[in-house]
């Protein structure tokens, strides 16, 4: 089931200034960091209130004989955007619960190898460390960062790994979280492939930051993606104050697990029970079935919340209706690019780029570098006074960062922002420096 075509009705403005009245943003307010958070489209919301009402009308009839039908229709329009075939789709509760999945329905001994980069989140290290009996490997990525080097080193990594024998599974990002770059993912995958390395693949920020991802042709074993900052670069709802990798159910964020065919049989269970009402006549793979689950509706108090997988159906249903895909990520990204050179030129620094092929490293948020002496070293102090030197004084953020022995920050660009969000940074950033060093000294 999709929106109806008249479903949004407004007049799409000029994306920049005229792009936030779509928005809550608090006035006076400079969002730079909706690679974190994303924001909530004002008509996403209102369109979310509607299917909550209807859910509200009779539970039973929702729950028991509309819901799969829905759950089905939002795999049909996530899957084009991610070039796949839907009965490869499936929805998830979040990151660890479909990296848990997979670690989970494999048989390990003491001889296999479990590969990671140095950057996974967390949530995604805390799975690994979980899994007991393979062995351990991380692949530090290698510094200055561009593509040829990385591609490079990750193949000698696993093809050292591979002298130990037993069989190797390799995980590793889309795009890294901090610093905010792309990483050569597809080429990756095929190096696991012709190495004989299981792929499992964290796309966390895919959507949003890349287009054309064709995960038929790049042909990942695993795929996963988030769309609380991915569908409309974070134009969908959530819930609570913390957001971190908690995506489908309680948290209104919703992420979908991708899994070849030919590796679909071993997947045997799930973190998560299936759901227990299946739809009269509707006969979905065994793959499938098993990821139907209640964490498909938010539970609140004496009643259902809001569908999340139609929420992203509405939220497609605006992206569409401002401009689509590729206007969106077309201003994100030349924003991004222009507006991160324009903060390092006069900031007199650099932006985190590639030596070897300009702009391979960049999606639509940016990372530069801060004119602090190498003597600062991160602590809990630094980044409480930064944090709330931008939000109390300035009311922007962007979340600052210590990567390879220098001090950036990573700006996200996005269709609310315009080149005058840029220069706020700039003003408020020689003032955060400043305090910063006086702060440490």
């Amino acid at each position: 089931m999709c929106p109806p075509s008249n479903f949004f009705t407004f007049s799409p403005p000029q994306f920049g200034k005229d792009a936030r009245k779509l928005f809550f943003l608090e006035e006076g307010f400079v969002n730079l960091n909706h690679g974190s958070f994303g924001a909530l489209p004002i008509p996403v919301q209102d369109g979310c209130l509607e299917i909550t009402k209807e859910i509200e009308r009779n539970p039973d009839v929702f729950m028991r004989q509309k819901l799969l039908e829905r759950v089905d229709s939002a795999r049909e329009l996530v899957a084009p955007m991610l070039g796949a075939d839907p009965n490869t789709c499936v929805f998830i509760p979040n990151i660890s619960t479909g990296i848990n999945t997979v670690l989970n329905n494999f048989q390990w001994s003491a001889q296999d190898t479990i590969v990671y980069t140095d950057s996974v989140f967390d949530s995604v290290l805390l799975s690994i460390n979980r899994v007991q009996a393979p062995q351990k490997s991380v692949f530090k990525l290698p510094y200055p960062l561009s593509h040829v080097v990385i591609l490079e080193e990750f193949r000698k990594h696993l093809r050292s790994v591979k002298l130990g024998g037993g069989k190797v599974l390799a995980i590793f990002e889309t795009m890294m979280p901090l610093p905010g770059i792309i990483l050569p993912w597809k080429e990756m995958v095929q190096i696991c492939r012709e190495e004989a390395v299981w792929s499992v693949v964290d796309g966390a920020h895919s959507i949003g930051h890349e287009l054309d991802l064709d995960l038929t042709s790049a042909d990942p074993d695993f795929w996963m993606t988030y769309s609380c900052r991915t569908v409309a670069n974070g134009f969908s709802q959530r819930k609570g104050a913390l957001c971190s990798m908690f995506l489908y159910g309680n948290n209104f964020h919703i992420f979908v697990l991708t899994c070849n065919p030919r590796n679909q049989g071993m997947i045997a269970s799930t973190i998560t029970p299936p759901l227990i009402y299946p739809t009269p006549g509707k006969k979905p793979s065994s793959f499938v079935s098993k990821f139907y689950s209640l964490n498909m509706v938010s539970r609140i108090p004496s009643c259902f919340d809001t569908l999340l997988t139609h929420m992203m159906i509405i939220a497609l249903a605006f992206r569409d209706r401002i401009g689509g895909e590729k206007k969106i990520n077309s201003y994100c990204h030349e924003l991004a690019v222009s507006g991160g050179r324009c903060v390092a030129a006069i900031l007199n620094t650099e932006v985190m780029d590639s030596d070897v092929t300009p702009g391979e490293l960049t999606g639509n948020m940016i990372n530069v570098a801060l004119p602090l002496h190498q003597s600062i070293k991160p602590s809990g102090e630094i980044y409480l006074s930064y944090q709330n030197t931008l939000l109390t004084t300035y009311k922007i953020f962007a979340p600052i960062f210590h990567y390879r022995a220098k001090w950036w920050v990573r700006v996200s660009a996005q269709i609310y922002n315009d080149v005058r969000s840029y220069s706020v940074v700039l003003r408020v950033k020689f003032t955060s420096c400043f305090r910063l060093t006086t702060l440490q000294s």
